[in-house]
């Protein structure tokens, strides 16, 4: 029985190690050959891909990750881009398999009675609320790391907001008159368009950043080949323009990589990649979502949409170069990098600090110079 018989429209969700970004890419091109779907976040997944080999808190991440997917689910970890399919077609078989659903299913009601075991064994009578520790708490992928709200010093950090809007200052206020809370959040593996080994802890005033700390930089790798360094090019301006919303350009620019990857002519791809970094630069709807309806002022500094825009379109005329040219390698594009994301993130909602995020091209960053 062929796998697309066993089910269809699988959604799989992808988890990246350091090491597994081109069995992503691999994973990521047999989603679409089979006419999958990949997920945005664990609950809407069936299939969890684990990329590479996780180590310490990046196999801690997975474990969480693995822990939202709702049954039935599966999961395979894969070192070889070569073992991608079969792998797939085993784990589209293991959603039908009853017995198997039934023990991973026993396996989660035993996770959910020791949890709700250990939160009956709580003393909520002596329980001193403002020395509470949330540093356990996952919500969506995100961990909430110590959130201690009676003690935080909220004194030197910035409270300035999008369009210079005033953030809620310590204890006080937000702009509406609410009470408003200062998160800690941990980002890093299982987000969708998210770099390999990438981790940022990120202070959240609702869901505007008010402090950003590198907690782990991605392993750099060796060259590659030019057709993989342009394939990881185009793999980034796909995942910027996926979280701006233009899926339909994001799809073209994964189509791009993939033929790329699976070794079609390079002159034969270019004037595609071409032509989508033209209709990016013509796009008055992207700059729109990314910029505004207002250009900026000469003498201002760049908005972050504005650098994220002009990122994306250089990713993709890098990308267009090196497939018509390979010996002269890819034109430098840097409007911004890692340096720089704390700076340009603080006063950033959060939907904007991914797409900077996936505007860093850091999958991509030592194999091609951009």
């Amino acid at each position: 029985m062929g796998v697309t018989r066993i089910r269809r429209g699988v959604h799989v969700l992808t988890s990246t190690a350091a090491d597994g970004v081109l069995v992503r890419l691999a994973a990521e091109r047999a989603v679409r050959t089979l006419g999958w779907v990949l997920a945005w976040s664990p609950a809407d997944a069936d299939v969890l891909v684990v990329c590479g080999t996780p180590e310490g808190a990046e196999a801690d991440a997975v474990e969480r990750v693995w822990q939202q997917l709702p049954g039935p689910r599966a999961r395979v970890r894969l070192d070889d881009p070569q073992d991608v399919s079969d792998a797939l077609v085993a784990a589209a078989a293991a959603l039908e398999d009853r017995a198997a659903q039934e023990g991973l299913a026993h396996d989660a009601d035993m996770v959910a009675q020791m949890s709700t075991q250990g939160g009956e064994d709580m003393d909520h009578a002596g329980m001193d609320h403002e020395d509470m520790d949330h540093g356990d708490m996952d919500h969506s992928g995100m961990n909430h790391d110590q959130m201690d709200h009676s003690h935080m010093d909220h004194g030197g950090m910035s409270t300035g907001g999008p369009a210079g809007i005033p953030l809620a200052e310590g204890a006080s206020k937000d702009r509406d008159d609410l009470e408003m809370d200062a998160w800690h959040v941990v980002l890093g593996q299982g987000l969708p368009g998210w770099p390999a080994g990438l981790v940022l802890r990120v202070e959240l005033h609702g869901d505007v950043v008010t402090d950003l700390l590198v907690l782990a930089e991605p392993t750099p790798h060796g060259r590659r080949d030019t057709p993989v360094q342009a394939a990881l090019l185009l793999d980034a301006a796909a995942s910027v323009l996926d979280l701006a919303g233009w899926s339909l350009a994001a799809s073209a620019s994964r189509r791009a990589r993939d033929d790329v990857m699976e070794g079609r002519d390079p002159a034969e791809v270019a004037p595609r990649v071409e032509r989508l970094a033209r209709r990016m630069r013509r796009s008055v709807l992207l700059r729109w979502s990314l910029e505004g309806p207002r250009r900026r002022t000469t003498g201002d500094a760049p908005s972050a949409g504005h650098l994220v825009r002009s990122r994306a379109i250089g990713l993709l005329e890098a990308a267009g170069s090196m497939l018509t040219a390979p010996e002269r390698g890819a034109p430098a594009q840097r409007p911004y990098d890692l340096d720089d994301l704390p700076a340009l993130a603080v006063g950033q909602e959060l939907a904007t600090l991914r797409l900077l995020v996936a505007g860093l091209a850091l999958d991509a960053r030592v194999a091609a110079d951009v």
